[in-house]
C-alpha cells in the first residue's frame, strides 16, 4: 500500500501548476510577419495563356457537375402578416376595461387607467393569435374545397405574389424571408397543387403557396458553357501563377533583408510586419484562414508556416519571436 501511496503521491501535479501550466500555454504570444498574395492578382505584363480545344473539353468532362441547371420552380403565394390581421381588429375602450377586470392578477397595476397601455398590448396579442388560428383553419377549409390560389387571395383580399423559375439553393439564400421559409413547401409540391397554411411561429403569418410550374434540372453542353469553362480555367492558371510565386518567396524569405516595395507591388506580394497573435485569441483572428493561425503556432520560432488558401488570397507567416504575455496571463 505504501508502495503504490508513493508512486501516486511522486505523480501527482497540483491543480496550481495545472492551472500555472494552461495560461502559459493559452497566453503565448507571436509576433510574426505576415504576407499574402491575392490569387486573382496580374502582373503588368501577364497575358492571359491560349486555351486550346482539347483542354476545354478535358476540364468539362471531368467537372459536368459545375456545369448542371438546377431544378427550377414557379409559383403564386400570399403572406397573410400582422399587419394584415391588426387591420381586422377593432377594439373598444370598454372591452380592454372587461378584459382588465377578468385579469386584474396579470397587471402590474390595479388601476385600469394606470394598466391601460400593457392591457391593450396584452389583449391585441390574444386576439391576434385568435385571428391567427381562425384565419388558418379557414384557408385550410378552403384548400380542402378545391380552391385555387387566385381565388383565396380574391376572398381575402390578400395580395398575390408571383415568383418565377428560382431554384431550392436561391430560395433558401433569398433576402426574401417568407421565400426561405416556403422553400421547402415548393420544393415538395406537384404542379397546379396549392400547399396547407404554413404558419410562421411568433410572427402570427400565414401564407399558401400554389406551385404552376416545373423546369426540370438538365446538364448544358459543351457549346453552351464554353466562355464559362474557358474563365475558369483562366482563373486557375492566374491562382496557380500566383501560388508558384509566393511560393518562391517563401523560400528565400529573410525578414532581416529589406524589400524592394516597386518589386513586391509588381508581383502582388504583400507585406505586414510585426503582427501580435495570441493562442488564447485565436477564435477571433476570424480574418485569417484558421488553418493559417493553427500553422503559426506549430512551427518555431524563424521558421515559416506552411502555404494557406482562404480562397481568395494565399498566406504564409513568419514567427519572429515567442514569447509569454503578462497581460495576457492575468486576463486568463
Amino acid at each position: 500500500y505504501s508502495s503504490m501511496a508513493s508512486i501516486f503521491m511522486d505523480s501527482f501535479v497540483p491543480s496550481s501548476a495545472i492551472k500555472d501550466n494552461m495560461v502559459d500555454y493559452m497566453d503565448e504570444t507571436r509576433a510574426a510577419d505576415l504576407i499574402s498574395i491575392n490569387l486573382d492578382n496580374k502582373s503588368k505584363n501577364y497575358k492571359n495563356p491560349d486555351i486550346t480545344s482539347e483542354q476545354l473539353s478535358k476540364f468539362y468532362e471531368s467537372n459536368k457537375v459545375l456545369f448542371v441547371i438546377p431544378e427550377l420552380r414557379s409559383f403564386d403565394y400570399i403572406v397573410a402578416d400582422a399587419n394584415y390581421l391588426k387591420k381586422k381588429l377593432q377594439i373598444s375602450d370598454a372591452e380592454l376595461e372587461k378584459y382588465f377586470n377578468e385579469n386584474r392578477d396579470d397587471f402590474s397595476s390595479n388601476s385600469f387607467a394606470k394598466a391601460k397601455k400593457q392591457v391593450r398590448e396584452v389583449f391585441v396579442q390574444e386576439k391576434m393569435e385568435e385571428l391567427s388560428s381562425e384565419l388558418a383553419k379557414n384557408l385550410e377549409e378552403d384548400v380542402s374545397s378545391g380552391l385555387n390560389i387566385a381565388e383565396i387571395a380574391k376572398k381575402y383580399n390578400i395580395s398575390l405574389q408571383s415568383q418565377k423559375d428560382i431554384s431550392l439553393a436561391d430560395m433558401n439564400s433569398s433576402k426574401k424571408v417568407e421565400q426561405v421559409e416556403l422553400a421547402d413547401s415548393v420544393f415538395e409540391l406537384i404542379e397546379g397543387e396549392v400547399s396547407y397554411p404554413i404558419e410562421i411561429q411568433d410572427q402570427n403569418n400565414i401564407m399558401l403557396v400554389e406551385l404552376k410550374s416545373i423546369t426540370h434540372s438538365r446538364q448544358q453542353e459543351l457549346s453552351e458553357v464554353e466562355g464559362e469553362v474557358k474563365k475558369i480555367l483562366n482563373q486557375r492558371i492566374l491562382a496557380f501563377e500566383n501560388a508558384k510565386t509566393l511560393e518562391e518567396f517563401k523560400k528565400s524569405y529573410d525578414p532581416k533583408k529589406k524589400q524592394n516595395k516597386s518589386t513586391l507591388k509588381a508581383k502582388g506580394i504583400v507585406i505586414v510586419s510585426n503582427q501580435q497573435y495570441t493562442r488564447a485569441e485565436l477564435p477571433m483572428q476570424d480574418k485569417l484562414p484558421p488553418e493559417l493561425l493553427k500553422s503559426m503556432f506549430d512551427v518555431k520560432k524563424s521558421e515559416t508556416s506552411k502555404l494557406v488558401s482562404d480562397g481568395k488570397k494565399l498566406y504564409f507567416a513568419h514567427i519572429k519571436s515567442v514569447q509569454s504575455n503578462k497581460t495576457k496571463a492575468k486576463k486568463i
